[in-house]
């Protein structure tokens, strides 16, 4: 799934995560290590299943696979 902020197409991280079986949270650390790949990284609001609210750090698609 992705989401469109300001013409730019995010795709969440944590659920990509879960589904290749690697650890969220250490995924998040390297992602706010990295200078190049946090300062494209962003906080987005979806909608979740449950219906809540909830924030997830997305990236957007052309720096996905860095």
């Amino acid at each position: 799934t992705t989401f469109e902020k300001d013409g730019v197409r995010y795709v969440a991280i944590k659920p990509i995560c879960e589904n290749i079986g690697i650890d969220w949270e250490s995924q998040r650390q390297r992602i706010m290590r990295d200078d190049v790949v946090n300062s494209t990284a962003c906080m987005i609001k979806v909608v979740a299943q449950d219906g809540k609210i909830r924030e997830m750090l997305c990236l957007p698609i052309e720096v996905l696979n860095g």
